[in-house]
């Protein structure tokens, strides 16, 4: 990483206050790129608009139920935005919490080769880039919406917030959501505080499904949210790839990440 794209990426993230001055909501979904983002946001939009009586969104893209920091929601129920935003350094200085209220923080993360894999492959088509040459990117390309350094920062600020403030970040990782989707939107429910029926989540599952969720895209969206899952989503990887992702992680991760970055 160059000397001034580090200077420039220190700036930013020492001058971003806007999640200390956003706070008039009940929870954030803050989630990594490609991690499950509108799944999670699709299931928990149903479970607060069937237990408050909510229109149930018509689109996998609706911001009516689940919001965001710009646009917060207006309806009876919980209040929950989502982002993908990492707060700077002063957001995780203890003295504010003494004084100021925060709503929870829900952090969704994925395994990071994958995560950064599925972001190339979905603006890949807008892009003369290759896998090799995004993956080196560092800021200022117009097709993609992160790069490899974006989801390190991401990790670096959210892991230790999540171990430091456990009452008010919960880590989920996108696998257990994946493997125990019950289980695990159980948790993030009751996370939030909202109560729910004996089959809410079983139904909110079900109106979630890959299918319903695909059926449900805007078709005049370039980039669709919906996709196959691979059998093999790291063979984008080539052994100069793999050697540079390790390095830059090796280098510059300093929290504690629940995947083994070594197992290819």
């Amino acid at each position: 990483m160059s000397f001034f794209y580090y200077q420039k990426r220190l700036l930013r993230d020492f001058t971003n206050l806007s999640m200390l001055f956003r706070r008039n909501y009940d929870g954030h979904l803050v989630s990594m790129h490609q991690a499950g983002t509108h799944w999670l946001r699709n299931l928990l939009a149903h479970v607060i608009a069937r237990e408050y009586r909510l229109p149930i969104p018509d689109n996998i893209r609706s911001n009516a139920v689940v919001g965001g920091p710009n646009r917060i929601p207006t309806h009876a129920g919980p209040h929950i935005v989502q982002s993908h935003k990492i707060p700077g350094p002063l957001f995780s200085l203890p003295v504010w919490r003494r004084f100021l209220k925060f709503p929870r923080y829900l952090v969704l993360i994925r395994d990071p080769r994958i995560a950064t894999a599925s972001h190339y492959k979905k603006h890949c088509k807008e892009s003369p880039k290759s896998f090799s040459e995004f993956l080196r990117n560092q800021g200022g390309d117009e097709h993609f919406m992160k790069d490899i350094w974006d989801d390190i920062r991401f990790l670096n600020t959210w892991m230790p917030l999540s171990k430091e403030w456990p009452d008010h970040v919960r880590l989920v990782r996108y696998e257990d959501l994946r493997s125990d989707t019950a289980g695990t939107l159980q948790d993030i429910v009751d996370f939030f505080g909202i109560a729910t029926q004996a089959d809410t989540l079983e139904w909110s599952i079900r109106q979630c499904s890959k299918e319903t969720m695909s059926a449900r895209e805007d078709a005049s969206r370039r980039f669709k949210v919906v996709r196959e899952d691979e059998a093999s989503p790291l063979a984008i990887y080539s052994d100069a790839d793999k050697a540079y992702f390790l390095d830059a992680y090796q280098r510059h991760l300093k929290a504690e990440i629940p995947y083994d970055l070594n197992k290819w």
